[in-house]
């Protein structure tokens, strides 16, 4: 069930630890942790045992779905699209693509891919998606991708010197990557 996926424009890898050297440039993009708490990682080394932790894809906690996002023209690696499957529901999404990349429609177009995989393959049924809500673009990919706002989080976490608020966004699925009903 952990395989390849492909869109019109991307090849989706499924994450191994021997991507740590190649996404290790790609993830030093500052831009990339504007609206969430993590950094850029220090070395490559520490990327290595993260990708390690994360190729063994499960516990009793869940099933952990990665993927690098590889452009089909050139063979570049330009972020991740990751799913967390939570032994209780809802599943979340996750993703990050290298700011050179924005605006160009991928970070939907590897969504879309990954949550029609996740409805087929794993059976997911509702999946949730946590946004900044000084981050505009990654709030209108959700609701293009056909996500509704859930919930509010005032306070939800403080990072850079500044209190975040998020959106939950929740996404039920029939099936469909884009199929949803209103909460």
């Amino acid at each position: 069930m952990r395989q390849e996926l492909e869109s019109e424009r991307l090849i989706l890898e499924v994450l191994r630890p021997g991507h740590a050297a190649e996404l290790f440039s790609v993830l030093q993009d500052p831009e990339m942790y504007r609206y969430i708490p993590g950094n850029p990682p220090v070395s490559e080394e520490e990327l290595l045992e993260r990708y390690t932790r994360q190729a063994a894809h499960s516990d009793a906690e869940g099933v952990w779905l990665n993927w690098i996002l590889r452009l089909k023209a050139d063979g570049r690696c330009i972020g991740y699209v990751q799913a967390t499957i939570p032994a209780s529901p809802p599943a979340l999404l996750a993703y990050q693509v290298s700011s050179l990349h924005w605006g160009r429609g991928y970070a939907f177009e590897a969504c879309s891919v990954a949550l029609a995989h996740l409805a087929e393959a794993w059976m997911v049924s509702e999946i949730h998606a946590e946004v900044d809500t000084r981050n505009a673009a990654s709030i209108r990919l959700a609701e293009r991708l056909g996500f509704l706002r859930r919930d509010f989080r005032q306070g939800a976490d403080f990072f850079k010197d500044a209190l975040s608020d998020e959106i939950v966004f929740a996404l039920r699925m029939d099936g469909k990557a884009r199929g949803s009903t209103p909460f």
